[in-house]
């Protein structure tokens, strides 16, 4: 069955959920909430809002008859949705009593966690949600954040149970807001922990942040903020922004009895559990090369002594070992090497994806003739995108296919300069620049 629904998920969930779907990345929601982040506090009227929100036990909680119903609006049929039933009715649950198990209980609500079609059955069940907030936009019940010209600013995104909602902060809209999260709640069976779900305000009088907090029912939090284990902040980054994630390579590392490790172990930790903590911030963030220098100097220190502040003397060039092992090194990648190669992968995704997150973030960088806008508002990720925005464009060629997508003048799609570089004088208003290859193949056939 899970095999059977997985091809259906493209055409059913939204562009706003990115949990457990093919070809969608974790990076592109941490990306656009660390932008709307900063688009909170632009000075417009109503201000900024950012409600992260918490549901208690997501997958325990959510209710049958809600995800029967659901499936069936989506086309289902009803043999389908009896298989479904006999599935979730036939769970069957213990306790441990004594350290032994004693007997079997069935459940009457919720999905099975690790069974693989639970995962698609309950983003399927969030898309109530997700469509539901987008049409409450749509029918000017609420009011995305100002955001670039031209393109829809995100109003929420998903990852599972991880839901960020961006809005103007005016009180109507606010309690538009309200009303709907409590019937959602009621008819799909999850509840909403507002204790721990946490509220973010922009620009807006200490008086109306009391009234907006108090009609919502959840505490106002200030950034920096976790959002899919990356930290999420206002304005440039900073090296305090950074720093618990510094602090949790260190603890992972002492954590470890290294002494009592042999070299090669030491080193496949170091590869494997390391590279893995940073991956996801390297991915959105140019971090400062002091932080760099810095781990690089715990991992070394780790690998040859075992202990993180203790150096030792060593006779092999630290730099011939970040080779591959092919060459004769470890296979230990330089940070600053990998957050190049995660940043570079970001902005070639934003020139060239048509996805909502990277339609947004294009317009939010891009000039219209294809440059950097280096005079772009305040943001978190835009030293990055600037750094690598010109080796990407130096550095990437086309592969033709149909050629609808390559511009025959512009684009490098014959060899390492396209035909506007090589042919500099010609008259340009004499042809169109905005013709594809494929123009050209159809006039040749």
């Amino acid at each position: 069955m899970a095999k059977r629904l997985e091809p259906l998920l493209t055409r059913i969930i939204s562009e706003q959920q990115c949990a457990f779907q093919k070809g969608k990345l974790i990076h592109d929601n941490i990306s656009v909430a660390s932008e709307l982040s900063n688009l909170m506090f632009s000075s417009t009227r109503g201000g900024g809002l950012g409600l992260k929100i918490d549901i208690k036990k997501a997958y325990n909680t959510i209710s049958w008859s809600f995800l029967y119903q659901v499936l069936c609006h989506f086309g289902f049929s009803k043999k389908w949705i009896t298989w479904l039933h006999q599935l979730l009715v036939s769970t069957r649950i213990s306790i441990l009593v004594n350290g032994g198990p004693q007997g079997y209980f069935g459940v009457e609500h919720g999905l099975r966690q690790g069974d693989p079609i639970s995962l698609m059955l309950f983003i399927i069940a969030e898309e109530v949600l997700t469509r539901g907030l987008t049409r409450l936009i749509h029918t000017n019940n609420l009011k995305m954040i100002y955001g670039p010209r031209g393109v829809p600013t995100p109003g929420h995104i998903l990852f599972a149970d991880d839901i960020f909602i961006f809005s103007n902060a005016s009180l109507r809209y606010v309690r538009n807001l309200r009303d709907f999260l409590c019937k959602y709640q009621e008819f799909s069976g999850q509840a909403i922990n507002f204790e721990k779900s946490k509220l973010f305000l922009g620009k807006i009088a200490s008086t109306c942040k009391q009234t907006i907090a108090k009609t919502l029912g959840i505490p106002i939090c200030n950034f920096p903020t976790r959002y899919l284990g990356v930290e999420i902040f206002k304005g440039r980054v900073k090296k305090e922004a950074l720093l618990p994630i510094m602090d949790k390579v260190k603890c992972r590392l002492t954590g470890w009895k290294g002494k009592l490790l042999s070299m090669v172990r030491r080193v496949e930790l170091v590869r494997s559990v390391i590279s893995g903590i940073l991956n996801h911030g390297f991915a959105v963030y140019w971090w400062p090369s002091s932080l760099l220098v810095t781990m690089e100097r715990w991992m070394r220190n780790f690998i040859w002594s075992g202990e993180v502040d203790t150096a030792k003397t060593i006779t092999v060039i630290w730099d011939t070992l970040y080779k591959p092992k092919e060459e004769g090194g470890l296979g230990i990648r330089r940070l600053r090497e990998t957050n190049k190669a995660l940043i570079g992968k970001l902005v070639w995704r934003m020139k060239h994806e048509r996805s909502t997150a990277c339609t947004f973030l294009r317009a939010r960088f891009v000039k219209k003739e294809g440059l950097f806008n280096k005079g772009s508002r305040p943001s978190s990720i835009s030293m990055g995108v600037r750094k690598m925005w010109d080796f990407v464009k130096d550095n990437e060629r086309w592969i033709i296919g149909n050629g609808n997508l390559a511009n025959f003048w512009k684009d490098k799609w014959w060899g390492p300069k396209s035909i506007l570089e090589e042919i500099q004088n010609i008259d340009l208003y004499s042809l169109s620049t905005s013709s594809k290859v494929g123009d050209f193949i159809r006039e040749v056939e």
